[in-house]
């Protein structure tokens, strides 16, 4: 340093430590039969020393490096690190319910008596994002119901026994059903039902 005249040099240093950010792999994407454990084993840097998991609730701690939970559903994980310097890094990591392994109910049977049980005639799914297509036929093959492209469990579509507002005849019907699981695997199921009155 020194002034306008050139007098007075002095020099002074500065240290800069640059501190490492942290980092942290949460792993591929992974697919669990319906209702198995699992382990989450992300890679962390060595200056990671707090960790935060969420969304909470579905983990059995939020605050491990290696927590536990159950498939029932697809959820996105995401896992928070801080440094010894207070630095910040994030993975995610998704956990599906696996296809192959998605539990597609479709009754064998209905009554649409309207006593609020078994009412509709609709599938019941586990690992399935959207159903794109729900078919009734009756035996010589004429469409009775079609929906397409709903999101199963949320809403009650299904068919309700008649057609044009008349009551269909007690008698074997079929359905078909194409589904996207979770995966985003295709699945299709057909089969022969029940209506009862």
């Amino acid at each position: 340093m020194e002034d306008s005249a050139g007098c007075f040099r002095d020099t002074a240093y500065v240290n800069v430590i640059v501190k490492t950010l942290p980092t942290v792999d949460a792993g591929p994407d992974r697919g669990y039969p319906y209702l198995s454990p699992f382990t989450i084993n992300p890679l962390y840097s060595s200056n990671a020393i707090s960790y935060s998991w969420s969304p909470i609730g579905t983990l059995d701690c939020t605050t491990c490096t290696s927590p536990n939970g159950i498939a029932d559903d697809a959820r996105t994980y995401t896992i928070k690190v801080t440094s010894d310097s207070g630095c910040v890094a994030s993975d995610d990591i998704k956990i599906y319910v696996e296809c192959k392994y998605a539990n597609i109910y479709v009754p064998s049977a209905f009554t649409p008596n309207k006593d609020g049980k078994n009412d509709i005639f609709r599938p019941i799914t586990r690992g399935i994002k959207t159903i794109t297509k729900f078919i009734v036929f009756n035996r010589y093959g004429q469409i009775l119901f079609e929906a397409k492209d709903f999101i199963p469990n949320v809403s009650n579509i299904g068919w309700n026994g008649k057609v044009n507002g008349e009551n269909q005849p007690p008698q074997t019907y079929v359905f078909l059903l194409s589904a996207i699981c979770d995966s985003g695997e295709i699945v299709e199921k057909k089969d022969a039902f029940i209506l009862i009155r």
